[in-house]
C-alpha cells in the first residue's frame, strides 16, 4: 500500500460523498446521522464545506494510489480557536489493521 494523507480539495467532494456515504451503511452504530436521510441529501454538509475549500472545517483523506480509503473531519472550536474536534472518522474495513485511522489522525 502506497498511501497518501492530505486535504480533500474541492473538486474531489464526489469521492468524499462516495465514502461518507458507505461509512453511515457499513458502521451506522457509530454516526449520529442515517444512510437513508444522507442520501437523499443532495450535498452534504462536510461536502459543502470541502468545496468552499475552509480553513476551519475541511476532510483530511487517505488515498491508496487515487482511491480514497480513509477520512477524517476537523471542525475548529470558535471559542478556542486554538482546539477543533475530530469527526466523520472512517477507513473501508478492507484497509483497516494498517494504521490508517492513526495516519489521518
Amino acid at each position: 500500500m502506497n498511501i497518501n494523507y492530505r486535504k480533500i480539495l474541492p473538486s474531489e467532494s464526489k469521492l468524499y460523498r462516495e465514502i461518507r456515504l458507505e461509512s453511515l451503511k457499513v458502521n451506522p452504530e457509530r454516526f449520529y446521522t442515517k444512510y437513508e436521510d444522507e442520501k437523499k441529501k443532495e450535498v452534504l454538509s462536510f461536502e459543502a464545506y470541502i468545496k468552499q475549500n475552509l480553513v476551519t472545517l475541511f476532510v483530511i483523506g487517505a488515498f491508496n494510489d487515487k482511491q480514497l480509503i480513509g477520512i477524517c473531519s476537523f471542525a475548529q472550536l470558535q471559542k478556542k480557536p486554538t482546539h477543533g474536534d475530530l469527526i466523520q472518522m472512517f477507513v473501508q474495513p478492507q484497509s483497516r489493521k494498517n494504521n490508517i485511522g492513526l495516519g489521518l489522525i
